[in-house]
């Protein structure tokens, strides 16, 4: 436990289901928004949050990003090259205000999540 061992620690709110509209290769904006949003949480408060608030989310937010987010077999926004995808803002509320921009943070992560948080 990082915690018990000093170092402040937070666990960002990824559930399996979030992991849906990036199936197939499409992009994987709406897992780095969900980690962004929670390294902006731990930022405001200054190291001291223990357990981060999920972002607004809702079913029709879930049906949007699966059917917009870029790319995959289907090619869904008209390829299946990266840097051809069209920007698609995932839907959602991510917005955390950061008072404090160029402070340094470890990210420990594992599987998909440690790989896409390089």
């Amino acid at each position: 436990d990082m915690r018990g061992a000093g170092y402040a620690a937070a666990v960002a709110p990824i559930a399996w289901w979030h992991w849906v509209p990036c199936i197939g290769g499409r992009s994987m904006r709406p897992i780095l928004e969900r980690i962004d949003h929670a390294v902006n949480q731990v930022l405001t408060s200054d190291f001291k949050v223990k357990s981060l608030a999920s972002p607004s989310y809702t079913i029709m937010d879930f049906f949007s990003d699966f059917m917009s987010n870029p790319g995959g077999i289907f090619q869904v926004g008209g390829s299946d090259d990266p840097a051809k995808f069209p920007a698609v803002k995932p839907a959602g509320d991510f917005s955390c205000d950061i008072p404090g921009k160029g402070q340094r943070i470890a990210i420990v992560a594992h599987s998909a999540s440690g790989w896409i948080s390089r």
